[in-house]
């Protein structure tokens, strides 16, 4: 359980942190961290993770082929395949996009704004 939140707090901070840079006049650094842990302490209350399987991939068969060389009057063929590939798996987490929307909420409640960036 405790990778669950590991994983789930570094995707958060991936969506958040590590794609804008949140100002407020006066605002330090301390007060932002301070009110951040607060903003995703709620939000994780509100929209707890709701993870769940997806299939990301069908299984199939890796169908048999026969690959043959011939070398004067000598013939070798080998074949390959013929095998089951099992189908693959990941998980999504239905509850991320709401959990995220309600931290950027709270950090304009607080008066928090993305940092505009000149181009």
């Amino acid at each position: 359980m405790r990778w669950l939140r590991v994983a789930a707090s570094l995707a958060l901070c991936g969506a958040l942190a590590g794609c804008e840079t949140w100002v407020k006049p006066g605002g330090t650094p301390a007060e932002f961290d301070a009110m951040s842990a607060s903003c995703k302490a709620q939000a994780y209350q509100r929209f707890p993770p709701m993870v769940r399987p997806v299939q990301t991939s069908y299984g199939h068969y890796m169908p048999v082929t026969t690959h043959c060389t011939t070398t004067g009057n000598v013939t070798n063929c080998t074949q390959t395949g013929g095998y089951w590939v099992p189908p693959s798996f990941s998980t999504v987490d239905d509850n991320e996009n709401g959990r995220d929307q309600d931290i950027r909420a709270c950090y304009y409640r607080n008066g928090w704004q993305p940092e505009k960036k000149s181009s």
